[in-house]
């Protein structure tokens, strides 16, 4: 983007000098020294038409270039999106796993505490 607006700057200030180039030679109106200035313009004229055509084919080019690398982080952004969606459904997963394990051992002590319970009234029943 800092490459497009540089050669935006510089076709600007292209376009303004064949503008101010242009209007130099306009007023000078008849003689050897306006011929001269006219002259010396036209043969000018085409090296710079050709350098901002050159500026602007370089400007397509880096629009080209920055579309492209838009496009490349769009899908990078998607990428990073899908991994982090990913990711929290794996510690979902994980936190389920942990909650079913802690409930399992709660439910191992519970019945593990009846059992007893339930041997101790018996003995006391038989003693």
């Amino acid at each position: 983007m800092a490459k497009e607006a540089r050669l935006l700057q510089e076709i600007a200030e292209g376009e303004k000098e064949i503008a101010r180039q242009r209007d130099e030679v306009l007023p000078h109106g008849i003689g050897e020294d306006a011929l001269l200035l006219q002259q010396s313009f036209r043969e000018w004229l085409p090296d710079a038409l050709s350098e901002i055509q050159s500026l602007e084919n370089q400007l397509s080019s880096a629009k080209q270039e920055t579309g492209e690398c838009r496009g490349r982080l769009a899908a990078a952004n998607l990428e990073l999106e899908a991994t982090a969606d990913l990711i929290r459904t794996l510690e979902a997963e994980d936190r389920a796993d942990r909650q079913r394990k802690e409930q399992n051992e709660i439910d191992d002590i519970s019945r593990g505490q009846f059992l007893l319970r339930r041997k101790i009234k018996k003995r006391k029943t038989i003693v």
